[in-house]
């Protein structure tokens, strides 16, 4: 007679789902170290991903047997090593920002219920390279294409905010140009200046009818694997129908989503205890 197969003999490493247990808990030291900046010593990166040091201490040696990961022999620490940097640098190759975000802004302009935007630097400034529609479209004269001025949308906001000097002096002074003209006064350059310090530091912009009169927007940013910023996402809607509260459930849904195309993207602005981290999800001021 036959036996039946000692199903608890099964080797661990293969269980239900179909994946292998062993490759998953060794994907999850990799991230550590780069998590961790790179380069780190056997205690730290046991210490981040939550297991033995021995433990630790094996999979790091088959992920630098397979090339994934090298040790300095200076310090005994344990840095990323050039297969995953060759697999680092195929997968942002394959990154486009706009394609990136297809899926992400129809989910978010289904959340929000309002018109999205996702705009990135040109040879003009701001320019919108995509735009969805709600189920109640707001009527405005901008579309694909369109270039926005860099105090009076929430859009140009957020570039001038984070982008060199060097890219948007001319465009900033402009846009207090053309503000003079149409409101008969405008803010000095200081002012300005001092303004967008605030959407840098909170990572939001907003206007209410600065462009769109009886439009109000919110926007915020998108990173790409620099930390440098990538292209901007707007979401804008009519006074009385659109929630542009700062800290409301708009503003959060839009740097929810703005984060997650972030890290799509492979920035790590994010990540806990990154030095590059400058944002938060606070409320910013409007130029006026």
């Amino acid at each position: 007679m036959s036996k039946s197969p000692d199903k608890s003999r099964r080797p661990r490493a293969v269980y239900a789902s179909g994946g292998v247990q062993s490759v998953e808990v060794g994907m999850r030291v990799l991230r550590s170290l780069a998590d961790l900046g790179g380069e780190e010593s056997l205690g730290k990166i046991a210490e981040h991903v939550g297991m033995p040091s021995a433990k630790a201490h094996r999979y790091l040696a088959s992920l630098t047997r397979a090339g994934f990961v090298e040790r300095s022999h200076n310090n005994n620490r344990y840095m990323l090593g050039g297969m995953a940097l060759r697999i680092g640098l195929v997968a942002l190759s394959r990154v486009d920002v706009i394609a990136a975000a297809h899926v992400e802004l129809a989910e978010l302009r289904d959340s929000v219920d309002a018109s999205l935007l996702l705009a990135v630097w040109g040879t003009n400034g701001p320019t919108i390279v995509r735009w969805l529609e709600p189920a109640r479209p707001v009527t405005v004269n901008v579309r694909v294409g369109s270039n926005m001025p860099l105090l009076r949308s929430a859009t140009g906001q957020v570039f001038a905010a984070l982008l060199p000097q060097s890219m948007t002096h001319s465009l900033i002074k402009a846009d207090l140009n053309e503000i003079k003209k149409l409101q008969g006064k405008a803010p000095t350059l200081h002012e300005a200046k001092e303004a967008l310090k605030t959407v840098r530091k909170r990572g939001l912009g907003h206007t209410a009818g600065g462009v769109l009169p009886g439009v109000l927007a919110l926007a915020a940013p998108i990173y790409d694997h620099d930390n440098e910023l990538a292209a901007v996402v707007t979401a804008l809607g009519p006074a009385g129908h659109f929630d542009d509260s700062l800290t409301g459930p708009t503003a959060r849904a839009l740097l929810a989503s703005s984060r997650r195309l972030s890290e799509r993207m492979g920035s790590t602005i994010y990540s806990a205890g990154s030095d590059d981290r400058k944002h938060s999800a606070r409320a910013v001021q409007p130029f006026a």
